[in-house]
């Protein structure tokens, strides 16, 4: 079977513990069950090293363009789950630059909203994302503050659980500072607030140029998963069953 390249020159990739760096496989294992950890890492590092990864259960594409959407295309529901966030920022004088729609295939979909404070210095996003896989269907909002420096370095501050960190995902340009889960919205801008300070170097947005860094910055993260062999490409077979799937 081919890669799966349509007629427009897009490639679709994936991702699953088969295609994981050997800490990373292990790190997940362990977190799922201790007890059968070595067997499951024997089994799926073996699975690695011979190319033989699961099918795919979602797939996306390096952006060609920043998928914008109108707040009017964001559901209803999912706003509602951004709402405590998009408060915390806008009583925080942050404003919504734009709606951002996830670009997958299968089961995966999200919505993010980018917001940008009045001195421009600090964006933060509202991520939400859905996944399902026959019976099992999950949704989480993320929500995270960023600032961006001249010499490429990003300060990334918001919360994490230890079970979902894998610093394999992180490219080394990346200054991330991981705050406990249930971290309110109010607390994350503060921290990030005082990270930022006066900090010399940090560069200023407004919402047109912040849209061309958020693609960029996009694009350059697809890269560096394709690069660590995370992310990778599926077949022309697979993009037909994942583009049949509609969400639960």
């Amino acid at each position: 079977m081919t890669n799966a390249t349509h007629s427009n020159g897009t490639t679709y990739y994936t991702q699953d513990i088969t295609t994981s760096p050997a800490a990373m496989i292990w790190r997940t294992v362990w977190r799922t069950s201790p007890v059968l950890c070595v067997p499951l890492f024997l089994i799926f590092f073996a699975r690695r090293m011979l190319g033989w990864r699961s099918r795919a259960t979602f797939a996306t594409a390096r952006l060609d363009s920043l998928p914008v959407v109108s707040p009017d295309l964001v559901p209803d529901h999912v706003r509602a789950e951004m709402r405590p966030y998009l408060r915390a920022c806008e009583d925080a004088g942050f404003s919504v630059a734009f709606f951002l729609k996830g670009n997958y295939i299968g089961g995966r979909r999200s919505y993010s909203a980018v917001l940008l404070n009045r001195s421009g210095d600090v964006c933060a996003t509202v991520i939400w994302l859905h996944l399902w896989l026959r019976a099992f269907t999950k949704t989480s909002v993320v929500f995270a503050c960023h600032t961006f420096l001249v010499d490429g370095v990003e300060l990334d501050t918001g919360p994490m659980d230890d079970r979902h960190w894998n610093p394999e995902l992180i490219p080394p340009n990346h200054e991330l500072t991981r705050l406990p889960p249930g971290t309110h919205p109010e607390e994350v801008i503060d921290l990030h607030s005082k990270r930022v300070g006066f900090r010399e170097g940090v560069v200023r947005f407004d919402r047109e140029s912040l849209a061309d860094h958020m693609l960029e910055a996009a694009r350059k993260m697809f890269d560096f998963l394709v690069a660590q062999g995370i992310y990778v490409p599926i077949t022309d077979e697979e993009v037909r069953q994942l583009g049949s799937r509609t969400p639960p």
